[in-house]
């Protein structure tokens, strides 16, 4: 298995799909329309590891990738991936489990579709980063969670009973986010410029991607502060 093959299944794992009514085998992955580049690159992630484009459809204001081919579609199955809703019940396949390389490829590929990375205001620090993954797959995430921890990550782990169960781990602080960085990264670009945006002083920015308006006073608020 390769890192390319193994980070694909974590998109899959993630916002994706595998399905079959016995005539027609698909792989399909979900996002968002403002998620066009990182499209692309799953498009030709698919071509390389699976050996066949897919084809991205724009549908109700959302983004789909689907990948309709017997040999596709048996390659993700033969790893370990299950069908339809049962993959829910199955987390990732030891051999991404027990191989570093392959198991922070397979978490980039879930963070880059059930992931979030957002900066927030604290006590005395500015741009405080957070990273968290939800899923509802209680398997996946504790495997997650675990790998993690053992690769010398500091995860947490959430339970949630909203609309329905679900699952968080959350790494925060700098030394994760700068962890992260070195260990994993992000293929989609949207999340792959927040994730860096601490190459440079973020704490000089008053302003920073994904912040809600009751972040930006604070950030204004704080920076005026510490001008005065």
């Amino acid at each position: 298995m390769t890192p390319e093959f193994a980070e694909l299944y974590g998109v899959v794992m993630g916002d994706g799909n595998v399905w079959t009514n016995g005539g027609t085998y698909e792989i399909a992955v979900a996002g968002d329309l403002n998620e066009k580049e990182y499209f692309y690159y799953l498009s030709e992630l698919m071509e390389k590891t699976l050996g066949k484009q897919p084809r991205v459809f724009y549908r109700q204001g959302a983004l789909r990738l689907v990948l309709r081919s017997r040999k596709a579609f048996e390659k993700l199955v033969f790893a370990g991936m299950l069908v339809g809703k049962n993959k829910s019940t199955k987390g990732l396949p030891e051999e991404i489990v027990c191989d570093e390389e392959l198991f922070f490829a397979a978490v980039r590929g879930l963070f880059d579709t059930d992931g979030t990375i957002f900066y927030s205001a604290k006590p005395g620090i500015l741009s405080y980063p957070s990273i968290e993954i939800t899923n509802c797959n209680e398997k996946l995430v504790k495997q997650v969670c675990d790998g993690l921890a053992k690769r010398g990550f500091r995860p947490t782990l959430r339970h949630r009973l909203e609309n329905r169960e679900t699952y968080k781990i959350g790494l925060y602080g700098k030394k994760q986010l700068a962890l992260w960085q070195e260990k994993i990264g992000a293929s989609n670009p949207k999340k792959r410029k927040k994730l860096f945006l601490t190459s440079a002083p973020i704490w000089r920015n008053a302003i920073l991607p994904g912040d809600n308006e009751s972040q930006k006073r604070v950030r204004k608020r704080v920076l005026e502060t510490r001008s005065d």
